[in-house]
């Protein structure tokens, strides 16, 4: 879609819902990445020609600092606020169209690295990763913890509520699941496991994973799992993960 502001342009928007009419909180199409609130209010739009926010109808650009280059984002779904991660490991920060401020991460972004923004809890907490290391911040940009981990992290996801947050092991598969705040592990297990251990809704299609790592994670605040292994679609529940030993000593 070059042009924006024709019907076509509104009906295919109007028409990225779920089953359930729910607006769909993120959606790739046509060189284009779209990012909804759940009120279908606010639209973060990343272009080939650049970022446009649009709010109740109305799009405008988004203004970029200087010459940086976002290769992270992410929208608060309740809040709409938006947090992007620079090619330099700087945080930029957005009350929907108004800029918040920049801010040093420490992170290192590096070729044949993934980097991820999650934000969460109406835009007071934003998660950060250069895919070896997780720090967590407030809406102020300042950081409240920060965690290496052992192995690459894969797909990403962090709870509404900011209360966990999802990782998997881009190698082996492990999903991991750690307290939103404190960024302690708490539960654990293959994908491929989980996925094995849920219902099939059409258990004649005989769907088997093509990969055992998931390329993208979705959590809600109950305790709702999603993720993928190829075109093999699982929701399932954080109870069907395994807990983490607490640390001896």
């Amino acid at each position: 879609f070059t042009e924006r502001h024709d019907e076509r342009w509104r009906l295919f928007l109007d028409g990225l819902k779920a089953p359930n009419d729910r607006y769909l909180p993120l959606v790739r199409a046509q060189g284009m990445t779209i990012y909804v609130t759940e009120d279908g209010r606010n639209r973060l739009l990343q272009t080939p020609n650049g970022l446009f926010i649009e709010i109740l109808g109305k799009e405008s650009p988004l203004t970029i600092q200087g010459d940086a280059q976002f290769i992270a984002l992410d929208m608060d779904r309740q809040s709409g606020a938006i947090a992007a991660l620079d090619s330099r490991g700087k945080l930029h920060l957005y009350q929907q169209r108004l800029y918040s401020g920049v801010f040093d991460t420490g992170l290192q972004v590096e070729e044949g690295m993934l980097p991820r923004v999650l934000i969460a809890n109406e835009g007071k907490q934003i998660a950060l990763s250069d895919g070896q290391n997780l720090i967590v911040l407030d809406e102020l940009g300042k950081l409240r913890r920060r965690h290496e981990f052992h192995y690459p992290l894969g797909a990403m996801a962090i709870s509404p509520d900011g209360k966990w947050i999802a990782t998997s092991d881009a190698e082996i598969g492990v999903v991991r699941l750690y307290d939103g705040m404190s960024l302690m592990p708490a539960f654990q297990r293959y994908a491929i496991d989980l996925a094995a251990d849920s219902r099939r809704v059409n258990p004649a299609a005989g769907a088997q994973p093509s990969t055992s790592s998931p390329s993208v994670l979705a959590l809600t605040s109950r305790g709702v799992l999603g993720f993928a292994l190829g075109a093999l679609l699982c929701v399932t529940s954080v109870t069907k993960m395994r807990p983490v030993p607490a640390p001896q000593g």
